[in-house]
């Protein structure tokens, strides 16, 4: 989405990256695993200063560029959140506050988490 959205089509891969043993680092730290992972284990909202400060390195954080249907079908709008596709048990993890999602003629709403929730309903607190 990124390189799309910034047409850097032209990214080229430098170098591998340098071996990590995966039994002897943490679950947050080591290879990416495949966007399937991320989509089974459901994604919670992250505050955006805790994703900037203790997260930033983290593989289950993340910052994505979300479409906001303001208008069903005639308008959208862009913005970038954090989140979260990490154990629902890390102490790291903060939500932060509500983000408030606008509709046209409806006023704002605001996702206080219950949306992390269904989100992740497939998995437990170690997951």
């Amino acid at each position: 989405d990124y390189a799309d959205y910034y047409r850097a089509g032209a990214l080229k891969k430098i170098k591998p990256a340098d071996f990590v043993d995966e039994e002897k680092t943490s679950p947050w730290e080591g290879e990416v695993p495949s966007l399937d992972v991320y989509n089974w284990r459901g994604c919670r909202m992250l505050d955006g200063r805790r994703w900037r400060g203790k997260c930033f390195t983290c593989k289950w954080a993340c910052m994505a560029n979300v479409i906001i249907e303001y208008d069903w079908g005639v308008s959208q709008r862009l913005r970038f959140e954090s989140y979260c596709y990490g154990p629902k048990s890390c102490k790291r993890y903060a939500m932060g506050r509500p983000r408030p999602v606008p509709y046209k003629d409806a006023g704002i709403y605001y996702d206080d988490g219950e949306l992390d929730i269904i989100c992740t309903e497939n998995r437990g607190d170690d997951d």
